[in-house]
């Protein structure tokens, strides 16, 4: 089986964690979040894999190689302009000559992925989209279909509440037939669901949609990012973390870390081969340290995400968090909600849904997800930054 995968994207939204790597290899679970799904991919029986890149490909190409470490072969098409998802696939025509998946590099989801390419087949679909129900459908492509499983309306991000008719959306997880490239135009910006999927919808191609359960996430902003860990860390995410040891219950490790007696370890928290938790430090709950990540003595670190070779230092408070990797949070200082790397801080809120319009959950079944949400405090009234006096905490630090 061939599968692409769309990993050209920047990643404005995850910056600060993309200053220096493309979206794809933002680490999750303390691995890059592309590495996750290529032994998805590897797993589910898929033996070719081509990837579409173009903010530094170089970087993806470098790390995967030819794939022979990850249990199948791998391609690269490098896009020199901006060929939008569409376009991007199009490029590869001349080798997908047979059912093919395609899946964004952007998500991180559980989903085992022969299920889909078993229903386009048995749906005999010209295109099949995976999709799901989400909490805020702002955001995403609607999707509706009929009781054949048939799509019949199509809309890509609402612009308003009133528009939006449904909370099944579309994952970018796609089964094609290969004559379907046909209908992209070759060496120009088009997009799946702004362009194609419309397109083929109004000359009734037979598209099909798939509702999963399974878990799946679109980890472009830096909330929704902070969220997935810490959705992983309560185990409503199949197979990401990766623990080799359980310290103790809900505290696990991928590899050998060294914690002091006299630090406070709150799960539920991961490890990463090599973290390092001094005296005196409060390291959870809701906490992934990368590997080689170290929390110095009588530091603090609270629902929050640091990446590896980041130091907190002596004394320091992190809340509500994501600090890049290679940064070293200066002593004695305090930071809330924000994203940093050596230079830069942006803030990263609180996890707040959209308010929705009286009536929409009983006019369209509105479901909430039903796995535990983290708990995470209010914004405080200052941001938090290098240097800066340390601010309110919670109560423990």
């Amino acid at each position: 089986m061939k599968a692409v995968i769309m990993a050209g994207g920047k990643g404005t939204r995850l910056f600060p964690l993309t200053n220096r790597v493309p979206k794809p290899m933002v680490d999750f679970c303390n691995r890059p979040n592309l590495e996750h799904l290529v032994g998805r991919l590897a797993a589910c029986g898929f033996e070719e894999v081509y990837l579409t890149l173009g903010y530094r490909p170089d970087l993806v190409s470098g790390y995967f190689g030819d794939g022979s470490r990850h249990g199948l072969r791998m391609r690269y098409s490098v896009e020199v302009v901006p060929l939008g998802t569409a376009g991007g696939v199009k490029a590869l025509e001349p080798v997908l000559d047979e059912t093919f998946l395609v899946v964004s590099g952007d998500a991180v989801c559980d989903l085992d992925l022969r299920e889909p390419v078993a229903f386009h087949k048995a749906q005999g679909a010209d295109v099949t989209l995976v999709l799901t129900r989400v909490d805020n459908p702002m955001e995403f492509g609607l999707v509706v279909t009929d009781e054949n499983h048939r799509v019949i309306r199509f809309l890509e991000k609402p612009k308003s509440w009133s528009e939006a008719f449904t909370d099944v959306v579309n994952t970018g997880i796609y089964v094609l037939e290969p004559q379907v490239l046909r209908e992209i135009p070759a060496d120009c910006f088009y997009d799946f669901s702004k362009h194609l999927f419309p397109r083929l919808l109004a000359d009734g191609a037979k598209m099909c949609g798939m509702l999963t359960e399974a878990y799946w996430c679109d980890v472009g902003s830096l909330v929704q990012y902070r969220q997935a860990h810490f959705e992983a860390l309560t185990g409503r995410i199949r197979g990401h973390a990766g623990a080799k040891e359980e310290k103790m219950p809900g505290v696990l490790a991928q590899g050998e870390t060294r914690v002091a007696a006299s630090a406070q370890v709150r799960p539920p928290v991961l490890l990463g081969e090599g973290a390092r938790i001094a005296a005196g430090a409060i390291v959870g709950p809701f906490v992934v340290l990368g590997p080689g990540a170290r929390v110095e003595e009588r530091a603090c670190v609270v629902e929050s995400v640091i990446l590896r070779e980041a130091v907190v230092g002596r004394g320091a408070t992190v809340y509500g968090c994501i600090i890049a990797q290679n940064t070293i949070v200066a002593p004695a200082t305090s930071w809330q909600h924000v994203a940093a790397d050596e230079r830069h801080l942006t803030r990263v809120a609180p996890r707040a849904e959209a308010p929705m319009p009286q009536g929409f959950a009983a006019r369209h079944a509105w479901r909430r997800a039903a796995a535990p949400s983290a708990r995470l405090a209010e914004p405080s009234a200052v941001e938090g930054a290098v240097g800066s006096e340390p601010q309110a905490v919670p109560t423990g630090c």
